[in-house]
C-alpha cells in the first residue's frame, strides 16, 4: 500500500525503528548480565590449566540459567562426545550434555552457541556432534537416524571398556561359532578368573572382530571383520601356546 515515491522514507523510518530496538535489547542484557552470577572457577575442568593462561579463541562464555561460566572449548568437545557416544554395553544410549558443575543439561541454544564457537576456532569438530547439529540437536531424531554409526561407536566402546568377564563370554560365544577353526579347543566359564585375564590378553582382537562380525549393521563392515577373524583364527596353535605359556 506504500507508493514507490515513499519507499526510502518507509526505509528510514525502518531503520531508526530497529536501532532503536537493537539498543533497548543490548542495554537489557547488559543489565542482565550485571544482575548475574558469575561462576568463579580459575581452571578449567582438568584443573591442570589456568583459565586466564587460555587463549580467548579457546575458551566460551555461556549464560546457564542466570549463571555465567567459562569453559574450555577442549573440555566441551570431550564431554559432548562422550555424552553422545555413551552405551550401556552394546547399546546405544545418547545422553544430553550437562554442566559440569551443576549437572544440569545445556538448552539448545547453549549447544549452538558452542558448535558456531567451535566452527569458527582452529579446533576438528567430531562427526558425531556434526550430526546431531544436522538434526537440529534433537536427541530422538538423532538416535534413529545415526543409529547404525552409533553402533560401531557402541561396538568400539565396548571394546575399549568392557570387563574380562563381558569379554570372556563373547570368547565362549566365539569358540562355539568357530570350534573347527580354532583347532577344536574348548574354552568355557568353568576357570577362574586370572587365567580368563589371560585368555583375553591373547584373543582381544579376536574378540573385536567377532562382534563387529556379529553386531554392525554394515555388511561390508562385518565381511572385513570376518575376514580379519578368519586370519586370525587360522594362527590359533600359537595363541594357545602362548596362553599355555602364561
Amino acid at each position: 500500500h506504500i507508493s514507490h515515491g515513499k519507499y526510502d522514507e518507509v526505509d528510514e523510518i525502518y531503520i531508526n525503528a530497529k536501532k532503536t530496538i537493537n539498543a533497548i535489547k543490548l542495554f537489557v542484557k547488559i543489565w542482565r548480565m550485571k544482575k548475574m552470577k558469575v561462576y568463579t572457577n580459575n581452571t578449567n575442568i582438568l584443573m591442570d590449566k589456568t583459565l586466564s593462561d587460555i587463549e580467548e579463541s579457546k575458551k566460551i562464555t555461556l549464560i546457564h540459567y542466570d549463571t555465567i561460566y567459562t569453559f574450555t572449548l577442549i573440555d566441551l568437545i570431550t564431554l559432548w562426545n562422550m555424552a553422545l557416544k555413551n552405551t550401556e554395553g552394546l547399546f546405544t544410549k545418547p545422553l544430553d550434555m550437562k554442566n559440569p558443575y551443576t549437572n544440569i543439561p545445556f538448552k539448545k541454544h547453549n549447544l549452538y552457541n558452542i558448535y558456531f564457537k567451535l566452527l569458527y576456532s582452529n579446533y576438528n569438530i567430531p562427526i558425531v556432534i556434526q550430526l546431531f547439529f544436522k538434526y537440529n540437536f534433537d536427541n530422538i531424531l538423532f538416535t534413529n537416524s545415526c543409529f547404525p554409526y552409533l553402533r560401531e561407536c557402541a561396538i568400539d566402546n565396548f571394546h575399549n571398556t568392557a570387563s574380562i568377564l563381558d569379554k570372556f563370554d563373547y570368547l565362549v560365544a566365539m569358540n562355539n561359532d568357530f570350534k573347527t577353526s580354532m583347532a577344536g579347543m574348548e574354552i568355557n566359564n568353568i576357570i577362574s578368573y586370572d587365567i580368563k585375564k589371560i585368555y583375553i590378553k591373547h584373543f582381544k582382537n579376536h574378540i573385536y572382530n567377532y562382534i563387529k562380525l556379529k553386531y554392525s549393521f554394515n555388511p561390508i563392515i562385518r565381511k572385513n571383520h570376518k575376514d580379519l577373524l578368519v586370519n586370525k583364527l587360522m594362527d590359533i596353535i600359537k595363541t594357545i601356546q602362548n596362553i599355555t605359556k602364561d
